[in-house]
Order: C-alpha cells, then structure tokens, then sequence
C-alpha cells in the first residue's frame, strides 16, 4: 500500500515540475498576452541600428488596440528596467522563432524611447505563437 501511494506522489509530482517547465519554454499566443502581466523575450530582437533586445529580457504588457484598416492588432509593450531610455527604431520585422509553420508569420516591431516595443500583429495570426514566455511564480 505504501508503494502505491508513493508511486500516485511520485506521478503528481513529476506532472506538476513537467507543466512548469513546458510553461517556462512554451511561447504564448498574441491573443493571451493581458494588460499588466510580465513575459519575457524567447529570442533576441537586432534592430538594424545596432540595438539590440536580449533574449530573457522582461516586459509588461500595456495594451492592444485593433486597427481594421490595415487588418493588424498593435500590441504595446514596456520593459520596467529600461536598456536604452533615449533610443528608438524606426522598426523592422521579425519572426517569432517557434511560429507555427505554413505561412509567414512576420510582426512589426517598433522600438520607442521609454524601452516601449509597439508590435504589429496581422489579425489572421492573433491566435499564433508570439515571441514571449509567461512569467513563472
């Protein structure tokens, strides 16, 4: 009787650490991202003006906005420890790295001063893997 009700702990236990870790190295969709909550960075965004966003790197989600007219959602992001308060970019597009495979997944990325990243996300691929982690507790 004891085995078994160290097995049925041994099996919760084990369940519990996988979920954790898969939640820990799963991307989140563009469409799970809430205000106020913190994700991180699973690649590294190299803008073409030699600024770079590691990966790891933290941001709290601020808002989204629909855009019918070009057929987009901006999300809006902010690191709270800025890298580079006084820079900015222009944008450029990157590909989050685990995107669902079959058409291209490209989003806009600006970066703004502040550490603020305005991300343009086409409405078809609301519902794909983003570039970002959840935050672990």
């Amino acid at each position: 009787m004891v085995s078994k009700c160290f097995l049925s702990f041994s099996l919760i236990v084990t369940l519990i650490v996988c979920n954790k870790t898969q939640a820990q190295t799963s991307p989140v969709e563009w469409g799970d991202l809430h205000w106020g909550n913190r994700f991180f960075l699973m690649q590294e965004l190299g803008f073409t003006s030699d600024i770079v966003v590691s990966k790891n790197s933290e941001f709290i989600f601020l808002f989204e906005v629909g855009l019918p007219e070009i057929r987009s959602i901006l999300i809006e992001m902010q690191a709270p420890v800025c890298f580079a308060p006084s820079q900015s970019n222009e944008g450029q597009l990157f590909n989050p790295i685990q995107a669902t495979p079959g058409r291209d997944r490209r989003v806009w990325v600006e970066l703004k001063q502040d550490c603020i990243l305005d991300i343009y996300v086409e409405a078809i691929d609301y519902y794909s893997n983003s570039f970002f982690r959840a935050k672990v507790f």
